[in-house]
């Protein structure tokens, strides 16, 4: 019992000197602590990259920034929604990382090789996806352009009348709308969801319907032409109607952009297999303006010019002296000034603010409270510096949040562990791990912020405690009795041990160590040849201080004793000739008759 409570009384000495080393710490940050992040990619056409079709850049705009095009045609803003939104956050205390994979013709099949095609996209927290106008708007001043060149050789002759040049180019424009409006139908969906499959399943994505730049825009050219006679031709083209037919979601074309995309949205949203998919509703922010404020506030918002707006009183005169050189490419660059449907600043505000409201909350900073905890103990760690944990590979490391969360481990930027569902406590998968540095990625459920928490891990061997190895004990090469115990044996008999690991042994006569060798083969056979009291005892290692088995042996002497020889050499011979005394004088008595 005694050496019981020693090495009770060591382990809890050895326990107490190993606290400050398996602490592990709470991660408890102050509000001006904390950094928030968001990782956003934006897609999307012309509107998301912030085009403004210029006049050869002479708006006198100061917002705009670099030309888009090679002939410096257009120019986008520094304004754009996407930008907004970014500055918005990082206001709140939120860094973004932020990604704007755009351009001005993009399509949906463009989308989709676009999105193949981006590194990191599935590290994104925040996606945003507007794309569909290109889809028909696009097709509106290519109709027009078909349409003219169609018609060029009759005007000149003066056989095409101005109704019939007008016939021609709405048919044109009703047919590329209609076109470009099924091919989205059957397409946007699928697209949409192999996108949704390509990046992280946490991340929030945004889809947005597309508004209709023209509202009150009644397109009048007159088309005159001075070759003999002069030639006029005007044409009224009402826009307005032709986009709202295939924009709106209630419009009299079955099929339209809007319907498309908010069907589609609400399909996959259904299906269960995507998370934090939202749909923001552009279209009926923009003619919520229109509908309660009317055409002069709702100018403000797009750059279609004055000049063909709401119905202007003289047409748009467009002079041509050689129709022989009409170069309708140029007429084309002129309607494109003339319609273009782009956002101004306040456009792009107003796109901004509708989808913030959507993101309301998922990403603000609060406070965020994590705390890790191993053997029950604790200490403060920060945001703002690299956190050191020290444990055995086989050690249990929990962490606990004030929020449910995914938990992700990167190295290098490479992620290490992943966390398959959010809960609020997480156990660090020390397994998986090797020493060194590491990110902790925290990401709260629905939200497109994540926070990250630098690790320095350092991995220790697991502590194995000393094992007693199993003795066996034979006196003279034959077990002992269960139960039996050893405490004399004569000299000249031997001891045979075996052990289950190799072991150092001592033979030890009172305080004197009379024998020291390793039994490399894990067995001992041992003769005592000198009487005395002897201990075996065996250590885990030749400078261990205490032993790990002993047994006490007390060796008696074989020399006989003195009595016992009489009484063997002198005893004896006297018992056998009283016997065979005995024996004659009986047998005499018989011949004797006796």
């Amino acid at each position: 019992m005694k050496k019981i409570s020693i090495f009770s009384g060591l382990l809890l000495c050895l326990s107490f000197l190993l606290l400050p080393v398996l602490n592990v710490a709470t991660f408890a940050v102050a509000e001006s602590q904390q950094s928030a992040n968001i990782t956003y990619f934006a897609f999307g056409d012309s509107i998301t990259e912030g085009t403004v079709i210029t006049k050869n850049g002479d708006d006198g705009n100061e917002n705009l920034l670099e030309k888009v095009d090679d002939d410096g045609s257009n120019y986008y803003t520094k304004n754009r929604y996407a930008d907004v939104l970014v500055n918005q956050l990082e206001a709140q205390g939120v860094h973004v990382n932020y990604q704007n994979h755009a351009d001005a013709s993009d399509k949906l099949d463009d989308f989709v090789n676009v999105y193949q095609s981006v590194d990191g996209l599935d590290e994104a927290t925040l996606v945003t996806v507007c794309i569909g106008a290109n889809d028909i708007l696009g097709q509106a001043v290519a109709a027009i352009q078909t349409g003219l060149q169609s018609v060029l050789l009759d005007i000149v002759a003066g056989t095409a009348t101005s109704e019939q040049v007008q016939a021609t180019i709405v048919e044109n424009i009703e047919t590329s709308m209609a076109e470009g409006a099924e091919y989205f139908y059957n397409n946007f969906e699928n697209q949409l969801g192999q996108f949704l499959a390509n990046i992280n399943d946490r991340a929030n994505v945004v889809v947005t319907t597309v508004y209709n730049p023209y509202q009150d825009v009644v397109l009048k050219l007159n088309l005159q032409i001075d070759y003999f006679i002069q030639r006029n031709v005007t044409i009224s083209i009402d826009f307005s109607s032709l986009t709202e037919k295939y924009l709106s979601a209630t419009g009299a074309f079955e099929h339209t952009i809007n319907k498309t995309i908010s069907d589609a949205v609400s399909r996959l949203q259904s299906s269960g297999e995507v998370q934090n998919l939202t749909l923001v509703d552009i279209y009926n922010s923009f003619d919520s303006v229109y509908s309660s404020e009317g055409i002069n506030s709702y100018k403000d918002l797009i750059l279609v010019k004055d000049e063909i707006r709401n119905s202007p009183s003289s047409p748009y005169v467009i002079s041509v002296t050689d129709p022989t050189a009409l170069d309708v490419n140029a007429i084309s660059a002129e309607l494109s000034y003339l319609l273009d449907p782009h956002l101004t600043d306040a456009g792009h505000q107003l796109f901004y603010s509708s989808l913030y409201s959507a993101l309301d909350g998922s990403c603000s900073p609060e406070d965020f409270t994590l705390t890790a905890i191993k053997n029950g103990s604790s200490q403060p760690l920060s945001f703002e510096q690299t956190n050191y944990i020290q444990a055995a590979s086989d050690e249990e490391v929990t962490l606990t949040s004030s929020t449910d969360v995914f938990l992700d481990i990167l190295s290098a930027s490479s992620l290490v562990s992943s966390s398959s569902e959010a809960g609020a406590e997480h156990i660090l998968p020390l397994s998986q791990l090797s020493s060194g540095n590491y990110v902790l990625r925290f990401t709260p459920t629905g939200s497109s912020c994540y926070y990250d928490v630098a690790l320095d891990l350092t991995l220790t061997e697991p502590e194995t405690p000393p094992q007693t190895p199993t003795v066996n004990v034979y006196l003279n090469q034959k077990p002992l009795e269960n139960g039996q115990s050893l405490t004399t044996i004569k000299a000249g008999e031997n001891i045979f041990l075996t052990t289950d690991k190799d072991v150092y042994v001592k033979i030890i006569n009172g305080d004197t160590v009379v024998n020291g060798f390793w039994t490399t083969n894990k067995n001992l056979l041992y003769t005592f040849d000198n009487q005395g009291d002897f201990k075996i005892e065996l250590y885990e290692n030749q400078t261990a201080e205490n032993p790990i088995f002993e047994l006490s042996i007390s060796v008696k002497s074989t020399a006989k004793s003195p009595i016992l020889t009489a009484v063997v050499f002198i005893g004896l011979p006297v018992v056998l000739i009283g016997t065979f005394v005995a024996i004659f004088i009986s047998n005499k008595k018989k011949k004797m008759g006796f």
